[in-house]
């Protein structure tokens, strides 16, 4: 039961880990297509 906990635990972090990359990414494409106009 625990380790399935951890696991999950885990797989959260590795999850937003990625969107918050996926977001940055998508603000410097943002930024960097306003400061090109």
């Amino acid at each position: 039961m625990v380790i399935i906990l951890l696991f999950l635990l885990g797989s959260l972090e590795e999850a937003f880990a990625g969107a918050q990359g996926l977001m940055n990414h998508y603000l410097n494409k943002l930024k960097l297509s306003r400061t090109q106009h």
